[in-house]
């Protein structure tokens, strides 16, 4: 599936503010009803457009997921990139509970994101898989290169098994966020999730660094 055929297809003010318009629908009614529930013909219906204008900009319904992905991908992308790097001065315990709460943050502000990606699993279709895998597999190469930093850095004990504390750090993360956000968003205040990240932060500070850096 070539995404860069789609992005080719709009290349006017006009048809990309059309392009994005059901981007962001979709991404709604993804979120709501799932990958297999939706169907171009709600989007469709949501937005009041003729039966054939999704179709001038994806072939189908894959290709329009495919997109609002690559659309997801490039936010985490953006928001990493806006990031002060001043935060990797900071003391180890400070950095992780920044960086931490910066993830959570940002799913909490884009709920939809995070349920597309957090609720889809195994078994997805076989064309989507690999573009929410390299969204997975960035999260997790950005927490291993920061383990491998605190054990070059002699504040994550040198022996540690990096491959098993990334999974924890991930899961943790992901599991955090599916139930805190993706499941039941309206009813979480940021004043509870804030308290949620905290706790959590500070227990994975425990089974990250060293005593001394707690």
């Amino acid at each position: 599936m070539n995404l860069q055929k789609s992005i080719n297809k709009t290349k006017t003010p006009k048809s990309r503010d059309r392009k994005n318009q059901i981007l962001e629908c979709a991404k709604v009614i993804f979120a709501r009803k799932g990958f297999y529930e939706t169907q171009i013909i709600d989007i469709v219906n949501e937005l009041n457009i003729g039966k054939g204008t999704p179709y001038q900009y994806f072939e189908n319904k894959e290709e329009l997921f495919l997109s609002l992905i690559e659309s997801i991908y490039q936010s985490w992308r953006d928001f990493r990139r806006n990031r002060s790097s001043a935060a990797a001065l900071a003391a180890p315990a400070d950095y992780f509970r920044r960086e931490f709460s910066g993830i959570m943050h940002f799913f909490h502000n884009d709920p939809d994101s995070a349920k597309i990606l957090l609720r889809m699993g195994p078994g997805i279709n076989r064309s989507i898989e690999p573009f929410v895998s390299r969204i997975e597999q960035h999260f997790i190469d950005e927490i291993k290169s920061g383990i491998k930093k605190g054990i070059e850095f002699d504040v994550i004990e040198k022996d540690c098994n990096i491959e098993l504390l990334t999974n924890v750090i991930f899961g943790t993360a992901t599991r955090i966020a599916y139930y805190y956000i993706a499941r039941n968003n309206e009813t979480v205040t940021k004043r509870k999730l804030d308290g949620i990240i905290g706790e959590t932060a500070e227990m994975l500070i425990k089974i990250i660094y060293k005593k001394e850096y707690w």
